[in-house]
């Protein structure tokens, strides 16, 4: 299977062509089909588009259904031979998980404005040259091969700054995470067999999605549902009065001195509360490069 993750061009930057963006978008598919004779092509919907795929020529490629595409990438993980993309994010959690992954950006940089090609630029900064294609001539990139000493000494490395912790808090608020979240998790489960694993979950629409998903959580002892909604960092009497009850209730977590704190949430205002109430917690950003950088 080669999979081509879709865009929700309708919404796309004020000013931008939207009708050299299909265009362009055609030379993408035209690419692979080109590039993968006689392979299953899978058109992935973004999940906010309504029909923009009838925009383009599919020809020869399965539309899909629309669904997280972290948890897309796993349930086909094997049948999955590259994933492509013309800037989007899921062409970079495709290649965390070790797919051949590209996007298209640099064949679209006249699409948008100048700021909106630096925006862009940053935002995929930190990956390898195979994962851009800069050219409909490139020839097909492909990665090296992740090595399994890599994967392990990556483990031992958040084992080791876990340490004697008794009890873990994952924080996590996206199910965009939940692969990565899960395969942390199950690690750590045989890494620190003595240590109870706990799952913080902020509210968020799309957890129904992979609720029935009984895999991603196996490995965890407790998951807590924070009932209140997200807080966003704005001077406005309802998001004060939201982040006041916000607050009082994730002071009430049963997280105590020595537990480890391991966040995915970049910086949220539930991450802020966790590390300002519970001082004396270990505490673990997972991140990716890119975004540290």
């Amino acid at each position: 299977m080669v999979v081509f993750f879709g865009t929700d061009f309708y919404i796309l930057p004020p000013g931008t062509n939207r009708t050299l963006f299909i265009e362009r978008t055609n030379q993408m598919l035209t690419y692979i089909r080109d590039h993968f004779p006689g392979r299953r092509l899978v058109y992935q919907p973004h999940p906010n588009e309504t029909e923009e795929y009838t925009q383009l020529d599919t020809h020869d490629f399965i539309v899909g259904n629309k669904e997280l595409a972290e948890i897309f990438l796993y349930d086909n993980a094997e049948k999955i031979e590259y994933v492509f993309s013309a800037y989007s994010g899921a062409s970079i959690s495709a290649y965390s998980m070790g797919f051949n992954s590209a996007i298209f950006l640099e064949t679209i940089t006249e699409v948008f404005s100048i700021w909106d090609v630096h925006a862009l630029r940053s935002y995929f900064a930190g990956l390898p040259q195979t994962f851009f294609i800069t050219s409909f001539d490139d020839p097909l990139p492909i990665r090296s091969t992740v090595q399994d000493e890599d994967t392990h000494a990556v483990f031992r490395s958040i084992s080791e700054s876990i340490g004697d912790s008794r009890a873990l808090w994952f924080l996590v608020a996206d199910p965009g995470f939940s692969v990565k979240v899960m395969t942390v998790a199950h690690q750590l489960r045989t890494l620190l067999p003595h240590a109870k694993i706990n799952l913080i979950r902020t509210k968020n629409r799309r957890w129904p999605l992979i609720d029935k998903r009984n895999e991603f959580f196996v490995d965890f002892d407790t998951v807590i549902d924070i009932p209140f909604p997200s807080v966003r960092y704005r001077a406005r009497v309802d998001q004060l009065i939201a982040g006041y009850h916000l607050s009082r209730y994730l002071k009430t977590l049963p997280i105590v001195r020595g537990d480890a704190i391991i966040s995915f949430t970049h910086a949220s205002f539930e991450e802020d509360c966790l590390l300002s109430y519970f001082p004396e917690t270990k505490k673990i950003l997972l991140l990716e490069n890119r975004l540290y950088d």
